[in-house]
């Protein structure tokens, strides 16, 4: 096992709204919201992200997201390549059947804050691990294969 990964019996909730304020660090984003019909793209500062009781917002200007927090039951840190963007890491949300929600791609503008955004990256797999179970939903529903 990876230093960034933990087993299933490691994985303690952590609320949506703490996990949230931990990728404030992160810098540039894009957002990709997905839909069982297609999904929306927008780019964003990490500081766009906000949580409230019952959801996830990006506000940005000329755009908005809100994303219902009820399904979702887990975060994937995943670096490139690694069932994420092909070149860049990001962290993806998941409901509790495994289906990507919203995936938050890395995307620094040049080297140094892609540089920047890469140690923030390693920073929040080293604080959460590869896999982040969100909430208090049953670890049954949590775990993705």
């Amino acid at each position: 096992m990876r230093a960034h990964e933990r087993s299933e019996h490691d994985l303690a909730p952590v609320s949506v709204a703490n996990f949230v304020r931990s990728l404030s660090g992160l810098g540039r984003l894009r957002a990709v919201l997905h839909h069982a019909s297609g999904l929306a793209e927008v780019f964003c500062e990490a500081t766009c992200l906000d949580v409230t009781s019952s959801r996830l917002d990006v506000v940005t200007h000329g755009a908005h997201v809100h994303l219902d927090l009820r399904p979702l039951a887990c975060a994937r840190l995943l670096d490139a390549g690694d069932h994420a963007h092909p070149a860049k890491p990001s962290v993806v949300l998941y409901a509790r059947g495994g289906a990507p929600v919203l995936a938050l791609v890395l995307d620094g503008s040049d080297e140094l804050a892609c540089a920047r955004q890469r140690m923030a990256f390693l920073e929040l797999r080293s604080r959460f691990g590869g896999h982040v179970c969100l909430g208090d939903a049953p670890v049954a529903e949590r775990v993705l294969h």
